[in-house]
């Protein structure tokens, strides 16, 4: 996992501060979104973080993700700076974590900017775009997790609100990752 804009339906919110806008990924977007995690896996790399590999992300993510209309892509006309996967499927590693909400939740998966445009607030807007998904479908909180082993992406979440509720860890991964959560819905 460890990356406003609106779009339920045919809505479409376009950022008032720059041309990005929000979308659905298409079967189009594939190789934008596959060269944006190849991307971010060799900036990771670079930096020491092994939070991703050669085949996680990888195709076949990208394409249930978009078959299910669950991969939303930021960007400016047809590029993709960033993406961001919502659904109601949690990990089976969820399981034995003390959550401290219950009811509807948005988990996210595979959120990523692409190196290019880190640091210029394509993921506060993914995540600004994920509460407010969630707060108008009804959730009452969204759950995540963020590789332990990247500090930037810890440091995200926390200054998001996100507070951490324990740890997983996934086979393709050397570090555990740290589960986050957020009530949205304070109804």
């Amino acid at each position: 996992m460890c990356c406003r804009v609106v779009v339920l339906g045919t809505h479409q919110h376009i950022s008032t501060t720059t041309r990005q806008h929000m979308k659905k990924a298409k079967p189009h977007h594939i190789p934008a979104i596959e060269a944006l995690f190849q991307a971010c896996i060799a900036a990771m790399d670079a930096k020491g973080i092994r939070q991703w590999n050669k085949d996680y992300p990888g195709r076949e993510n990208i394409i249930k993700d978009i078959e299910r209309q669950e991969l939303y892509c930021i960007g400016e006309g047809e590029e993709v700076q960033g993406v961001i996967t919502l659904n109601d499927i949690q990990d089976p590693q969820y399981k034995d974590i003390n959550w401290k909400y219950e009811g509807k939740i948005l988990v996210v998966h595979r959120l990523a900017a692409h190196p290019a445009y880190q640091g210029k607030g394509i993921g506060v807007r993914l995540m600004q775009f994920a509460e407010d998904y969630g707060a108008e479908n009804g959730y009452d909180a969204i759950r995540l997790d963020g590789y332990e082993g990247n500090p930037r992406s810890m440091a995200f979440y926390r200054k998001l609100g996100y507070m951490e509720t324990g740890f997983v860890q996934f086979d393709y991964q050397s570090m555990r990752c740290v589960c986050f959560e957020k009530k949205i819905n304070n109804a």
